[in-house]
């Protein structure tokens, strides 16, 4: 679809070569698909920090899974000890499970930040989009216009030619009755 679209770009920009009046269209058009090219971009940053994401989740749930396999490890040690021993593997144990807790919830608000970050771009390279559009019809418009003025112009050039040719009959009779040769 971006190919066509560039496809037609080119050939309005040809065309803008013959009507130097539509150099300016021509350039606004290639804005508009560079707008629509970084949109494509953005959506594909936001698919890649989606992918992310789904890493992040994924190493947390590891995370949390090894810390879990670790914490239980360290219990069933520990119940095999006398009461000090219990006592330290517990303490272990509480820090274990605090550091996973940590891990994890850094790589949440790793997370979040990349998302909220991606869907801010998002929004603005539709904000640029809504605006490339508003001044494609304002192009559009004007383009309307001058294809009715040019329309307007050809009438009136038709007009003028067709008086001229019945001047120039009427010159021609004129002067074939006063018998004046050409």
């Amino acid at each position: 679809m971006a190919n066509a679209k560039l496809q037609v770009f080119d050939d309005f920009k040809k065309f803008a070569t013959m009507f130097r009046g539509f150099h300016d269209i021509a350039e606004e058009l290639g804005k508009i698909g560079s707008l629509e090219q970084a949109g494509d971009e953005a959506k594909a940053r936001l698919d890649k920090l989606r992918g992310e994401e789904a890493n992040w989740h994924s190493a947390a749930d590891k995370i949390v899974a090894d810390a879990k396999s670790e914490a239980d490890k360290i219990k069933r040690a520990a119940d095999g000890e006398a009461i000090n021993t219990r006592s330290a593997a517990q303490h272990t144990l509480d820090d274990a499970r605090r550091e996973a807790e940590r891990i994890v919830a850094e790589g949440k608000a790793k997370d979040s930040k990349t998302h909220l970050e991606a869907l801010g771009l998002l929004e603005g390279v539709k904000s640029q989009h809504a605006a490339a559009l508003k001044q494609l019809e304002a192009v559009n418009a004007d383009h309307a216009g001058k294809i009715k003025e040019l329309n307007e112009l050809q009438s009136a050039v038709a007009d003028a030619k067709a008086e001229h040719e019945r001047v120039i009959a009427a010159h021609r009779e004129f002067l074939s009755r006063v018998g004046v040769a050409r």
